[in-house]
């Protein structure tokens, strides 16, 4: 059975490393906008791999409104001018996805009615020309999986509507097409990819009667499985599917019910009961230890975080990250970095108009800087939590100790074994003034 971990607070020199796994970096304001910077409705803005971090919007240039795009090579730290990456947007139905090879992926539905792609081979430093996937198109999804394999989901606008699968397997130099099912109606569609698999929930149903599809590919989208229903009450609609490995996380909103998470341990061949989670997820990020992370939306106007240690079984309490400013915010996403460090974004109309605003967190161990109390500098050690490696960045060891301020083991530069420490928070100490916590999860 997995420990959650034990925090002890063992005096004020480590009272800034109690908090920092919780700690967020202050909020940025990443757009200035004429009119309004609106994330995609139905879509991801945001991508992330390596150092490289992605993200697309609408706004309004020269009078017109077009897709644009933004982003920073350095984890955060500054950010690009944007620039426009296409033409048209309609109902603000445009994504981002990066694979493991860098590869950044764009598609835009425009007030034409078709779809569009591009892709850079440069982490977005330069653009492709757009191609014309489909003239037909009603809700597309993108998603990448592997170093090569890039999916669109497309509901096409037939009667009665089709779920058909755009897939290339050479990083979207060639595109195949096929069909994946047809039904009486799609509602809110989303998708997640792990290994060969691809994980689909869909609603769809008569008007007040709608109910929770799941639809799976364990060939990377080769064959499909028959859809089967795995809502228990009509009216329910998923918000997003999200998977780890084997496991699947659901959420979805079921009207006038307070229900609304489900997941599957078993790579979606059984769905665990309904629950009802303190927030409903709007996205989700995994860290390479299995750690999970959240956010939420509640009432309009806060952006919440959580975290869950043992796969979706249990949940962190909230945090509010959004700040404390005034105004309605909406669609935040959340993306893990190369350094196993969370990137946060959302919308807000704090300004006046809508606005894209950031906020980091680095769960790696930082240095306590000496300019003040608590002043992060540079990760020492990565990941944060970790199961049974560790690895120091510095050029110099750390010493690690327990809880109660006993040395356990000096961790020496580059990869370390800690496979035979117990569960539980430990403390990094480097030289007399750089401490922070590290947590050894079973």
């Amino acid at each position: 059975m997995q420990r959650l971990p034990i925090v002890i607070s063992i005096g004020l020199m480590l009272i800034c490393s109690l908090n920092a796994y919780a700690d967020w970096g202050a909020i940025r304001q990443l757009t200035v906008s004429p009119d309004n910077s609106n994330m995609p409705f139905s879509g991801r803005a945001v991508a992330v791999m390596g150092n490289n971090l992605h993200i697309v919007y609408s706004d309004v240039v020269g009078g017109d409104r077009k897709v644009l795009y933004l982003r920073s090579t350095d984890r955060g730290a500054t950010w690009a001018s944007p620039s426009v990456i296409d033409e048209m947007p309609y109902s603000y139905t445009f994504s981002i996805a990066a694979d493991s090879s860098g590869n950044v992926h764009f598609i835009n539905r425009r007030a034409d009615g078709g779809l569009w792609y591009r892709r850079s081979t440069d982490a977005g430093a330069t653009w492709s020309t757009a191609q014309q996937v489909t003239a037909e198109v009603d809700v597309p999804l993108l998603l990448t999986n592997g170093p090569q394999n890039v999916y669109i989901l497309n509901v096409k606008p037939t009667t009665p509507p089709q779920l058909e699968l755009y897939k290339s397997t050479d990083g979207g130099t060639n595109w195949n097409r096929t069909d994946v099912i047809t039904q009486t109606g799609f509602q809110s569609i989303c998708a997640a990819t792990s290994g060969s698999a691809i994980h689909i929930a869909y609603a769809y149903g008569g008007m007040g009667n709608a109910q929770t599809y799941y639809l799976r590919s364990t060939d990377n989208g080769t064959t499909w499985n028959s859809p089967r229903q795995i809502s228990t009450s009509s009216q329910t609609v998923p918000v997003g599917i999200w998977a780890n490995g084997n496991y699947l996380f659901l959420s979805f909103t079921i009207f006038g019910q307070t229900r609304n998470f489900r997941r599957s341990t078993d790579g979606g061949d059984n769905w665990l009961n309904e629950t009802t989670l303190r927030a409903l997820i709007n996205d989700i990020a995994f860290l390479p230890t299995g750690v999970t992370h959240a956010l939420s939306l509640k009432e309009d106007n806060r952006v919440l975080w959580f975290y869950s240690t043992d796969n979706g079984s249990s949940w962190s309490d909230t945090v509010k990250i959004s700040g404390d400013a005034e105004g309605t915010r909406a669609k935040p996403q959340i993306a893990v970095d190369g350094m196993n460090d969370l990137h946060a974004f959302w919308t807000s109309r704090q300004t006046g108009n809508v606005e894209v605003f950031y906020r980091f967190n680095s769960l790696g161990i930082e240095e306590n800087g000496t300019e003040g109390l608590c002043q992060p500098k540079t990760k020492l050690i990565t990941p944060n939590p970790a199961y049974n490696t560790l690895r120091v960045l510095s050029t110099t060891p750390v010493a690690l100790y327990d809880a109660t301020g006993k040395l356990t083991v000096i961790l020496t530069p580059g990869e370390n074994n800690i496979s035979n420490l117990m569960p539980g928070v430990y403390f990094v100490r480097q030289g007399e003034t750089n401490t922070a916590k590290f947590i050894k999860l079973e």
